[in-house]
């Protein structure tokens, strides 16, 4: 596959998924036999945009998937980069419970009660490292559904406490009032989003405006 390059023998059997306005997601089997994620970065495309702050986030990305690393958390394998892309090797889940609720509905109590303790806890393990994800949504929420294990992804928004000024990040209808206004927040504008999600998953519809991007669920039953 011509867009991994010199890395193009780590991996076989790569199989396309989605791609986002930087990246390009596949998923493949590694040296180790074991079935990934791809995660994609072309550093062209950055040039759309600010390059020098996408870069660096994207490099924080990485740092702060380490960091966080755990039971809850989508674990990052391993980091490729040359001149043209950076690739990020995670770990496979089968669906997003975006698509999970879309296409299932009517969680039973004990997924959703799975749902609330997963996430509580990838969050304590997310703040207690100093860290705001800025991105919670049913779409970066992973479920492994012969398991039943969920686990929290994507840190392409996420950021050090310390390091946070009033910039805005994340998902409008997801996002916590401070962030929208314009003002310094902290961490604690990941338990707005998480009450959002939580609600959407419990309901079927968000509880501030229009569902993004079509995404509605049937109602739960619970």
């Amino acid at each position: 596959m011509e867009l991994l390059g010199e890395f193009k023998n780590y991996y076989k059997e790569i199989f396309y998924v989605d791609e986002t306005n930087y990246s390009v997601i596949y998923n493949a089997f590694n040296q180790e036999k074991k079935y990934v994620c791809l995660k994609i970065i072309e550093k062209e495309k950055l040039k759309k945009g600010d390059y020098n702050f996408l870069l660096e986030q994207f490099r924080k990305e990485e740092e702060i998937s380490k960091l966080c690393q755990s039971q809850y958390t989508i674990n990052l394998y391993r980091k490729l980069e040359n001149e043209k892309i950076i690739v990020f090797e995670l770990e496979y889940f089968e669906q997003d419970l975006k698509n999970y609720f879309g296409d299932n509905g009517k969680p039973s109590i004990e997924l959703f009660k799975n749902i609330i303790k997963s996430l509580v806890n990838a969050l304590f393990v997310i703040h207690k490292n100093r860290v705001m994800h800025r991105d919670i949504k049913p779409s970066n929420i992973f479920i492994d559904e012969k398991n039943n294990i969920i686990k929290l992804g994507d840190f392409g928004c996420s950021t050090y406490i310390k390091d946070n000024t009033s910039m805005p990040m994340g998902t409008i209808y997801y996002t916590a009032p401070e962030i929208i206004k314009d003002v310094k927040y902290d961490e604690k504008c990941d338990i707005w989003s998480l009450g959002v999600t939580l609600y959407e998953l419990y309901f079927g519809e968000l509880p501030f405006g229009p569902s993004p991007s079509g995404f509605s669920i049937k109602k739960a039953n619970l």
